[in-house]
């Protein structure tokens, strides 16, 4: 039987070379003025709460990308991932415009004459405040004052986060969704629409990761019973004649130390493309009966 083909992205934009960059723009500027705020008047400081609130933001901006992705129609990881590096880019700058002007007025006793928009459009009194700020820290633990080469790495820690976890997060629901490009429409997901029984052999389980769907028709129904399992989840096209897909991965129960269990699933295989036979052929297999063994004559 010929090998299932794995579905990749088509790479096209949709309206999302719009929409990407204004939905992480209006993101990522409040986003970074809210962190510079939360980080400056919380009152436990310090970089654990200073990388929460990074973790927080990133995870935010790159939120909102992924959520444009779906709603432009945009099929290219590359560029929502670049969009989401500007973006978190953009974030820390924000951080760091901002945080110009809330320390500045903050520790000065006398009025300031500054705006948070004179910030914004001055890179270069940012770099200058960072520099002066670096010299003598603006937060104690205990009896310790970062500052310097210390200070730079905490900073360089809550830079990597801003500009690591946005454009991660940012493909995160277009990655596990499939894109009908004949109907110009997402794919409905399914999940656990079958569940066969996990078995011993490893021969079996290497025809169905690399997508031999006689593999799956082998495997008796899953009887509930909590043990080790195979679950499929499908991607059904809107248009009978567009693109469907399957995902196949296996779920085990976990125990822990206080004897609770927790489920614990591994996908085995990529998505997979199917025909509207091919998944009809898959969907059966959730509704046969278990094989109950005949009694022997005495």
């Amino acid at each position: 039987m010929a090998q299932l083909e794995a579905y990749q992205h088509s790479g096209r934009l949709g309206m999302g070379l719009v929409v990407l960059p204004v939905m992480g723009f209006i993101a990522a500027v409040p986003l970074g003025i809210a962190y510079t705020y939360a980080d400056v008047y919380i009152p436990v400081g310090g970089p654990v709460i200073s990388s929460v609130l990074a973790l927080a933001v990133g995870a935010l901006v790159g939120l909102t990308i992924s959520a444009g992705a779906l709603i432009s129609k945009c099929r290219s990881t590359k560029f929502v991932v670049l969009i989401g590096v500007v973006c978190g880019l953009i974030a820390l700058y924000s951080a760091w415009a901002s945080f110009a002007y809330v320390l500045i007025h903050r520790t000065s006793k006398e009025p300031v004459d500054l705006s948070l928009a004179y910030t914004f459009s001055r890179p270069d009194l940012v770099w200058e405040f960072a520099v002066a700020v670096n010299e003598e820290g603006w937060f104690s633990l205990r009896s310790l004052t970062p500052s310097g080469i210390l200070l730079w790495i905490i900073w360089g820690c809550e830079a990597l986060i801003f500009l690591g976890l946005a454009p991660v997060t940012a493909i995160s629901l277009i990655s596990e969704r499939v894109f009908c490009e004949t109907s110009e429409q997402w794919c409905e997901k399914k999940e656990k629409v079958v569940s066969l029984s996990l078995t011993e052999d490893k021969q079996l389980i290497d025809r169905i990761a690399d997508g031999d769907i006689n593999a799956l028709s082998e495997l008796p129904p899953y009887d509930g019973s909590g043990a080790p399992h195979f679950e499929i989840d499908f991607h059904r096209s809107p248009d009978e004649l567009g693109v469907h897909a399957m995902r196949v991965r296996v779920v085990l129960m976990k125990e822990d130390a206080k004897d609770a269990s927790d489920v614990v699933s591994k996908d085995i295989t990529p998505l997979y493309l199917l025909t509207k036979e091919q998944l009809n052929r898959i969907e059966v297999l959730a509704h046969r009966e278990p094989q109950v063994e005949a009694p022997v004559e005495s």
